[in-house]
C-alpha cells in the first residue's frame, strides 16, 4: 500500500508545562508486510511555548516560526496479532 494523498490530524504537544493543540500534515504513507512509514510536518511557534529562538555568535538567528519535518518508521513485530485495548492476552 502506498499513498500520495495528504491528510491532517490534531494533537496536543506539551513542552515544559505548556500544552497546545497542533495541526499536523501527514504525507508519503507507505506500508508493506514488515513496516509502515510516513512523514509529518507542522509549524511551531517558539514564542507560544515561551522558548527563546537559538542563535549562533549573533550571526545566525532563528525566527519565531520553526517548521518541523519528521519521518516515522514503524516496524511490525507480529503482523496479524491483535492486542486488546486493556493489554490482556488472547
Amino acid at each position: 500500500m502506498s499513498s500520495n494523498e495528504r491528510g491532517e490530524f490534531e494533537f496536543t504537544l506539551k513542552i515544559r508545562n505548556i500544552a497546545l493543540a497542533q495541526r499536523v500534515e501527514v504525507s508519503n504513507l507507505q506500508e508493506n508486510d514488515k513496516q509502515i512509514t510516513f512523514d509529518l510536518a507542522f509549524d511551531l511557534s517558539l514564542n507560544r511555548y515561551q522558548l527563546n529562538p537559538p542563535g549562533f555568535l549573533g550571526l545566525i538567528r532563528v525566527g519565531d516560526q520553526v517548521q518541523l519535518k519528521i519521518s516515522v518508521l514503524l516496524l511490525k513485530e507480529n503482523p496479524g496479532r491483535v492486542i486488546p485495548p486493556n493489554g490482556a492476552s488472547l
